[in-house]
């Protein structure tokens, strides 16, 4: 009986984990991947420390957009095209591999929203809908007074650019919902402002993942 209490109690604090084809199946549109240790880990660590001072638990986000013409189970994200990093799409295969740990979280809003912004995401990519974004440095630095933005006609200087949370942020913000926790429209939105929506009751976790 003991034992079983103990079973009992853990299995209350573990999240399941998935490998990344069982875990496409339970995965909604708009779901957010938080992860860290990608092949640009380093990046966001770098302008977290050097120019905020500051220190991050994760480094990207991404989100699942569902069934496309490029896979069945497509991701859209930051990623890298040739010498550039642009808003792209990978799979959840792709995703889980390339980062050492991450968990995919549900946010709490209408699903019209969350299906929306998984759409204006493809729209967003290169491969799927011919545009081309490229990778927001400028955001991340203190030489701006505006660290995200919605629509890439806001700031017409940095052309439609974004980082990878800002993108996400940018998808759901379009329709009405802040995913930043700290809900103002102009500071930087990091990987763990997203993630901090689960202690506002404001998000999820679907399920995560651990690379060996």
């Amino acid at each position: 009986k003991k034992m079983l209490l103990v079973l009992a109690i853990v299995g209350m604090f573990v999240i399941p984990m998935m490998p990344a084809t069982k875990a496409a199946t339970i995965l909604q549109k708009g779901d957010i991947a938080i992860c860290e240790g990608g092949p640009f880990d380093w990046i966001v660590r770098w302008y977290a420390s050097n120019y905020w001072n500051k220190q991050v638990t994760w480094t990207h986000a991404a989100c699942y957009v569902g069934s496309t013409s490029y896979s069945s189970s497509t991701v859209v994200e930051t990623a890298k095209h040739g010498i550039y990093i642009i808003a792209d799409v990978t799979t959840v295969s792709g995703e889980q591999s390339s980062h050492d740990s991450g968990k995919w979280i549900r946010i709490s809003c209408d699903l019209s929203i969350r299906e929306s912004a998984a759409n204006w995401l493809k729209d967003r990519t290169y491969t799927l809908g011919g545009e081309w974004h490229p990778y927001d440095y400028v955001s991340l630095t203190k030489s701006v007074s505006d660290h995200k933005q919605v629509d890439e006609q806001e700031n017409s200087a940095r052309g439609g650019k974004y980082y990878c949370s800002e993108l996400v942020w940018a998808a759901y913000r379009y329709y009405g919902f802040n995913i930043d926790k700290d809900k103002d429209e102009t500071s930087v939105v990091w990987p763990d402002d997203i993630y901090g929506l689960i202690n506002m009751g404001q998000a999820t976790i679907v399920t995560s993942w651990q690379n060996q």
